[in-house]
């Protein structure tokens, strides 16, 4: 009788392995720098099943925020690995710049440690 648990245990097991290896274990974080004054931090902008999606999502955000960005009038936008600089020029004239940086990390590690 005492082996009766044994099966519906194995099972149980195998359910929590499979239902933990389909979390997100890859999480999109974002830097930016939007001028002075303005707090800088990391933030999480995603959260993905493997590190291919993640920087699939990491792409298209720098691609978006460079359209964006193109249209503004007189800014300049550079690219840079993982992110892009856009430099402009704010409505009195002053020079400005907005920094944006993206990592995938590992679901267990946080930059802002």
């Amino acid at each position: 009788m005492k082996l009766l648990w044994v099966g519906p245990a194995i099972i149980f097991c195998f359910l929590i392995s499979n239902i933990a290896n389909a979390q997100f274990n890859w999480v999109l974080w974002e830097y930016s720098f939007l001028g002075e004054g303005v707090k800088a931090d990391w933030t999480v902008d995603g959260a993905f099943p493997d590190y291919d999606l993640c920087i699939k999502g990491l792409n298209d955000n720098v691609e978006k925020l460079k359209k964006a960005a193109e249209k503004w009038p007189g800014a300049t936008v550079n690219l840079l690995d993982r992110g892009l600089i856009v430099f402009f020029a704010d409505v009195s004239g002053k020079a400005k710049q907005f920094i944006w940086v993206f990592k995938c990390l590992p679901e267990s590690l946080d930059p802002r440690k």
